[in-house]
């Protein structure tokens, strides 16, 4: 079976499921994976992992909160000694002399990258051993990283120039690669996925009380959640047995957090808005069999950030869940307008509030648009299908 090396950045408190999922579901090519991050989450200890620099590989603390402090400190102590660089060189020296030893041990045919930082760092492995390099870009690697860091940028068009493919999760994010200098016949448009066996469809409820909207996303600009709280607002107004629960609100306050606490005061939504810490992975079906309407009302940030197609939009689809999200990046690829859901313009408040009262006062409109979104979440986002494709793409490569 064909080895292809996954190379990512690991940590020991997160990880990414949309790229879990890609790791953990070949079918005829046997995954590995490279990784520069510091740490190694514990889901990917089923595979072999070589990750040089991981310090949770030598006995430091391993838990969320210790390991970032520990590892926040040591920056912090080489900085203060004038030796950051210095130490950055070495564990880069050290990565680079260990995958490359890993790479003939595992004997790598492929090479696949996921975002963008991930592909600069792995490009020089990859044109020492000559190996083929496909690069699976997500969202902020594609618009506000170029914009802030031109170094980035500059490494970018190397990395576009050599990769044989170029994977984007939409057909707004083809266009920016191409944008940045990605030839388009090098450009595959390649979906997140959702493995649906994990997100069972739920019976719609007919007449709940309270409709609860759900939300799941984190604390970020992006993300839209001023615009959904004012939205709830105008909603309680015609429909007031209704309830918000936003899930995803960090331990630490930032902009966002204290904006939404405001909004919630100043317009008296205490005992409409529920905010729930993170939760894990495996309990997010549950989440979604406790709700009636899921909405995620994306925005471009000021920095220019911009989401790829979040993955929770087809998680909830594949639950037979309606949505309102916005016309924003790559979302029109993953809802159907007026048919699995409703997308409205980016902050435009009262939009997002009617077409919220809309799905609230009718259930068959609820009933049909989420049977609507898990068939399409089953034909376009399954991922037995992605997965089918994506090793399709390999092939096209070693037969080059």
């Amino acid at each position: 079976m064909p080895v292809v090396a996954h190379g990512i950045y690991t940590y020991a408190d997160r990880f990414s499921p949309f790229v879990y999922d890609v790791i953990a579901n070949h079918q005829r090519y046997h995954p590995i994976i490279f990784s520069c991050g510091v740490g190694v989450h514990t889901v990917y200890r089923q595979f072999s992992v070589y990750a040089p620099n991981a310090l949770d590989n030598r006995g430091l603390p391993t838990d969320p909160k210790g390991f970032r402090r520990i590892t926040r400190q040591i920056g912090k102590l080489f900085s203060a000694l004038g030796i950051r660089q210095w130490v950055l060189r070495q564990l880069r020296r050290r990565g680079e002399n260990s995958f490359t030893e890993a790479a003939h041990k595992e004997q790598v045919q492929l090479f696949h990258a996921h975002f963008g930082p991930s592909a600069v760092t792995f490009l020089p492995l990859c044109r020492q051993l000559n190996l083929p390099l496909i690069v699976a870009f997500y969202g902020y690697d594609v618009t506000s990283l170029p914009l802030q860091d031109a170094d980035y940028r500059k490494n970018l068009q190397d990395v576009l120039a050599y990769t044989s493919f170029s994977l984007a999760m939409s057909h707004d994010m083809r266009e920016r690669l191409i944008e940045l200098g990605c030839p388009e016949h090098k450009v595959v448009i390649h979906h997140t996925s959702v493995d649906v066996n994990k997100f069972a469809y739920r019976v719609v409820r007919e007449n709940p009380e309270p409709v609860r909207i759900l939300t799941i996303c984190n604390y970020v600009e992006k993300k839209g959640l001023p615009y959904l709280i004012q939205a709830l607002a105008l909603v309680k107004k015609h429909s007031p047995r209704v309830e918000l629960r936003i899930v995803g609100r960090p331990h630490e306050e930032n902009n966002i957090v204290r904006e939404v606490d405001r909004l919630i005061r100043d317009l008296s939504l205490d005992d409409t808005v529920v905010q729930a810490g993170y939760v894990p992975f495996e309990t997010l079906p549950d989440e979604f069999a406790n709700a009636d309407i899921f909405a995620l009302p994306s925005v471009t940030a000021a920095d220019g950030d911009q989401e790829g197609i979040p993955t929770v939009l087809l998680e909830a689809q594949a639950c037979g869940l309606p949505v309102v999200s916005t016309w924003h990046a790559g979302i029109p690829d993953a809802v159907l307008d007026n048919e699995t859901g409703f997308l409205v313009p980016e902050r435009d408040v009262t939009q997002l509030a009617d077409r919220l009262l809309q799905l609230i006062k009718d259930s068959r409109l609820r009933e049909r648009m989420g049977r609507c979104g898990r068939n399409y979440v089953e034909q376009e986002f399954n991922i037995v299908r992605q997965i089918e494709r994506l090793e399709n793409i390999y092939d096209s490569i070693s037969r080059v």
